[in-house]
């Protein structure tokens, strides 16, 4: 039997107008902040300032969005960032590990394999000629490698 699968789980109920429980809250204490300021002062302008102070971030976190997703859950995400201790662990490496060291090439000399004569117009050629020196480089390395390493 087949059952419908729910597709929009994530998305909340607007339940009071167009806002979500959440976004009637996050509002309804941001104008009780306001409120509030006015309450005590009696002043317009400690009054518009706490307004502009706490009346920008609860509208920012009421309907703003960050990567999609409602800002108020991204700021829970933020606090627990900042509030949770992190841990860096170190892993000591073992002591009996050989290091590899690395000669450069340039002081080596390399075998270099035939250069193409006069053909060198053809592109097909050219690449063909850097391929080939590279496979002998990576041989030798490899070879440099497995010496220092027994």
């Amino acid at each position: 039997m087949q059952f419908p699968v729910p597709q929009f789980t994530e998305v909340e109920d607007k339940i009071i107008g167009p806002l979500t429980v959440r976004q009637f809250f996050i509002l309804l204490v941001t104008a009780g902040i306001i409120f509030f300021s006015y309450s005590l002062s009696k002043d317009y302008y400690v009054t518009g300032a706490a307004g502009f102070l706490v009346g920008v971030p609860g509208l920012l976190l009421t309907f703003g969005q960050f990567n999609g997703r409602p800002m108020y859950s991204s700021i829970i995400v933020f606090l627990n960032f900042l509030t949770k201790p992190r841990f860096f662990v170190f892993h000591k490496e073992a002591e009996n590990k050989k290091t590899l060291e690395v000669k450069d090439l340039k002081q080596q000399p390399v075998a270099k394999p035939t250069e193409p004569g006069d053909d060198t117009r053809s592109k097909l050629k050219k690449v063909a000629y850097q391929l080939q020196l590279r496979e002998e480089q990576e041989k030798e390395l490899l070879s440099t490698k497995q010496k220092i390493t027994k």
